[in-house]
């Protein structure tokens, strides 16, 4: 059985482009890394050239911790992490997956709409277990400019707030 998650709270690091907005498009939920340090490394993998890291702390209740992916999120690898760790069901599995193709198959998405629906798909099958965030050991990010650490995927802006400015 998996063990109980910890909840988190703790002052975390996002990075984004000093021309967008700060937390507009979740890919399965906002990202935050636990060391300013990773949240630069992956501005700089993602090839940003102009970006900002800001501090928030955020607070998860029931986080579940999952593989770190290789490049971004892929909603189909985080399904078949959540079912190998029983956190879902073979038969959810199944459900989301078929939503998932759907999703996929609609050529006329955004980018945009497409994490917006695949969050959502993965967001309604975890919040009525209570899970409200992942967590991950983000190696992929950190690799070859700094140490990895966790890195928290947070579904609802309402668990984020600003760090206040220190003094």
């Amino acid at each position: 059985a998996p063990k109980p998650p910890t909840p988190v709270e703790a002052e975390v690091y996002r990075s984004f482009d000093v021309e967008s907005e700060g937390m507009v498009k979740p890919e399965i939920g906002f990202h935050f890394a636990a060391t300013k340090e990773l949240a630069d490394a992956a501005s700089i993998k993602l090839g940003r050239k102009d970006f900002k890291t800001e501090s928030y702390i955020i607070n998860l209740k029931n986080p579940v911790r999952v593989k770190g992916q290789e490049n971004g999120f892929r909603p189909f690898s985080v399904l078949e992490d959540l079912v190998e760790r029983k956190i879902i069901t073979e038969k959810e599995f199944n459900k989301a997956y078929d939503e998932y193709l759907k999703i996929e198959e609609t050529t006329d998405l955004s980018e945009f709409e497409y994490w917006q629906k695949s969050s959502k798909l993965i967001q309604d099958l975890l919040k009525p277990k209570g899970i409200d965030g992942l967590v991950y050991r983000n190696e992929f990010d950190a690799a070859g400019i700094t140490k990895p650490a966790d890195s928290y995927i947070v579904f609802d802006k309402s668990s984020i707030k600003k760090a206040p400015k220190p003094p």
